[in-house]
């Protein structure tokens, strides 16, 4: 299949999609209630961990 016909395809398979709305996202306020984070900012989101992997120059 060339790339013109694919692009077609791509094409018609957005045109069928029926994607959604903006609006039926969550909000910002809403995902962080999920996860029991206050306010409305994400600076309260702690970060992951750092993963302890050894000694990095024991790899080569």
């Amino acid at each position: 299949m060339g790339p013109a016909t694919r692009l077609v395809k791509f094409a018609k398979d957005c045109k069928d999609k029926k994607l959604r709305a903006f609006s039926s996202y969550r909000s910002l306020k809403e995902v962080l209630a999920k996860y029991n984070i206050g306010g409305n900012g994400i600076g309260t989101i702690r970060q992951f961990p750092p993963l302890n992997r050894g000694n990095l120059s024991n790899r080569r």
